[in-house]
């Protein structure tokens, strides 16, 4: 069956008329106009769809995903790093004491 487009023509012109009429000034009923006249041109045809965002949304899920998996090793890798410093330094951190315990003692001692 074959259905026929029906197309409602804008009248400017009387909407124009019908805004004044509720108290709007003429040059802000025809801005208002002219922003309604270009809305219907708008090309929706650039918009995402739903399905488009849903498959974004499962994109970035998988993605920060991935990020939280990376940032866990890392976390894992510093912790790593920061056993091996106190290895490190706290043999150190004993050694100028004895060091400066050393030294001290040998001064006070003459």
């Amino acid at each position: 069956m074959h259905q026929a487009m029906s197309y409602h023509i804008f009248n400017t012109h009387e909407y124009i008329k019908a805004l004044i009429k509720t108290g709007m000034k003429e040059k802000q009923a025809e801005v208002v106009v002219k922003g309604l006249l270009e809305s219907r041109e708008y090309d929706f045809s650039r918009l995402a769809t739903k399905d488009e965002l849903l498959a974004t949304k499962q994109e970035l899920k998988a993605e920060f995903a991935g990020l939280k998996a990376e940032l866990t090793e890392l976390k894992a890798e510093v912790s790593g790093i920061k056993v091996d410093i106190l290895k490190w330094m706290i043999p150190l951190l004993f050694t100028v004491i004895a060091m400066v315990a050393t030294v001290m003692f040998k001064m006070l001692g003459h």
